[in-house]
């Protein structure tokens, strides 16, 4: 046996070591079928999963759920304003009745409560789930999003707080001579108010133009401080008055003017030892049954006599009922006026 020096081998070691390479390397065939062993499937590497891709499903599903909560509310908002302005549209002393700017006496005011409540919930829930895919440590931090929440929180109690505030805040009581009696209304059986009766509380806004209402009359009427000269115009009524008396130009009363301080409907004069005087105005709406603009809230209240009887041969006022059942006298007649409206 001879030793062969070329390969760098001997020939037996290098036969041992191919025999040993065949019987651990695959068959063609397996080969072929293998990636990275030639064949069709040479170059397909295998599929791989993100590994996080169901924490970020699960946080896409949580932000889908509160931004649908949130669209619920504020669909139960804009419902709750188009039901309150409707209620108010039917009503119009609704207003009168609510006392506070937001009552849950008010069905559309619960609705609206209940809506934002699930509009903030939504909100609120939403950016937490969506600080958490921002990508940022700072924004997607635990910390981050309790800031969040309690600064919600914070202004949610303000709100509150505020709201009772506003609910137990009140006018004051109207005071002073254009101020009307507390209690019940003075004008006796068969008089239909255009407030109901109570305290007065206007805003600073309704004083100012019930003050000009009077200042307004006052100048308008000065011409008229002569009874006989009020006759000679057209106002109609007793010539000596022995009680207040209302003097009445009926071409006024269906004029198509309201509150027109230059052209009162009725002046108002009282007897004194120096003879009659003028001591207020009355303003008649154009319709019976109707109440006429007020500009000062409940100092102006309009107010609808219907138990006046009048005198079929004059026209004017002979009786005033003040019993309910109370029939008029012969020769009157019970007929109901306009609206009416005193300034003193």
């Amino acid at each position: 046996m001879t030793i062969g020096q070329e390969g760098g081998l001997p020939s037996a070691v290098q036969s041992e070591s191919d025999e040993a390479e065949e019987a651990t390397a695959p068959p063609a065939s397996a080969a072929s079928a293998l990636p990275g062993f030639g064949g069709p499937n040479a170059n397909v590497v295998p599929e791989q999963r993100p590994a996080r891709a169901a924490p970020f499903t699960n946080v896409m599903r949580a932000l889908i759920r509160f931004l649908g909560v949130g669209l619920i509310g504020v669909v139960a908002m804009v419902t709750g304003l188009l039901w309150d302005a409707v209620l108010h549209g039917r009503d119009l002393a609704a207003g009168h009745a609510e006392t506070t700017v937001f009552t849950l006496a008010n069905p559309a005011h619960a609705v609206l409560l209940g809506g934002g409540a699930l509009a903030i919930l939504g909100l609120v829930g939403g950016m937490v789930r969506a600080l958490a895919l921002s990508g940022s440590r700072w924004l997607s931090s635990q910390a981050t999003r309790v800031v969040l929440v309690m600064g919600v929180v914070v202004l949610l109690a303000t709100t509150g707080g505020v709201l009772q505030w506003s609910a137990r805040a009140q006018v004051p009581l109207a005071s002073g001579p254009v101020a009307p009696r507390p209690g019940p209304e003075s004008h006796g059986v068969g008089i239909v108010n255009a407030h109901a009766p109570g305290d007065c509380r206007p805003t600073a806004a309704q004083k100012a133009a019930a003050a000009k209402l009077i200042t307004d009359t006052e100048a308008g009427t000065a011409r008229y401080r002569s009874l006989a000269t009020a006759m000679a115009d057209g106002y109609a009524g007793v010539a000596n008055p022995t009680v207040t008396e209302h003097y009445t130009k009926a071409a006024l009363t269906n004029d198509g003017h309201m509150l027109d301080t230059q052209h009162p409907e009725s002046l108002i004069y009282a007897p004194t030892a120096k003879g009659p005087v003028l001591v207020g105005a009355m303003y008649f709406t154009n319709v019976p049954g109707e109440f006429g603009p007020e500009p000062g809230g409940c100092l102006t209240r309009w107010h609808i006599h219907e138990n006046l009887c009048y005198s079929t041969a004059t026209w004017q006022i002979a009786t005033v009922l003040e019993k309910v059942g109370d029939a008029c006298p012969a020769g009157q007649m019970r007929l109901v006026p306009p609206a009416a409206l005193h300034v003193w």
